[in-house]
């Protein structure tokens, strides 16, 4: 069991309460943020690994977003199929998203590996999974022991050309 003590922030954003729960699960992690806006819920974990000098002097970072069908209320009935596939066009550019705004802020000269795997537990097909999972991300790795010069945070906005005014997306 891990002696890592549990911490809850909350954040009100456009009238909508977000939610970080540091270290609740995945003690084995170097750090765990559980983020939820609305029904929408991700678990991210961080973790510093071995050295592993780049050949290219770049970070040796890895991060995987994961879709579960669970996650929007679909559950499998074949008793054959046990796997979920491989990973759609949309987490694949979620995993992108996520890994190109943090990159930049890992100092030049580290040379352990980082993992950050995201995984959506519950989507509400209301709040943008991507959004909660970049935001939840930069709050692991700012409480981790990973050295890091972030923190970073993201919001979707939009613009309706005929209005001329721009609209938040959160707001109902």
């Amino acid at each position: 069991m891990s002696s890592k003590s549990t911490v809850t922030k909350e954040i009100e954003i456009a009238g909508r309460r977000l939610t970080f729960e540091i270290n609740k699960i995945a003690p084995q992690a170097g750090t765990s943020v559980v983020a939820t806006l609305g029904d929408t819920k991700v678990l991210v974990t961080v973790t510093l690994g071995v050295e592993k000098p780049m050949n290219d002097g770049g970070v040796p970072l890895t991060v995987d977003f994961i879709e579960r069908l669970y996650a929007g209320g679909i559950i499998k009935g074949s008793r054959w199929v046990k796997r979920e596939g491989r990973p759609t066009d949309e987490a694949t550019l979620t995993s992108r998203l996520i890994d190109r705004s943090i990159r930049p802020l890992f100092p030049k000269d580290l040379t352990n590996e980082v993992q950050v795997i995201v995984t959506l537990l519950s989507t509400d097909n209301e709040n943008d999974h991507d959004i909660v999972a970049l935001n939840a991300t930069s709050v692991a790795l700012a409480v981790s022991n990973i050295p890091w010069n972030g923190p970073i945070g993201a919001v979707r906005m939009g613009f309706i050309a005929n209005q001329g005014s721009i609209i938040n997306p959160l707001s109902s």
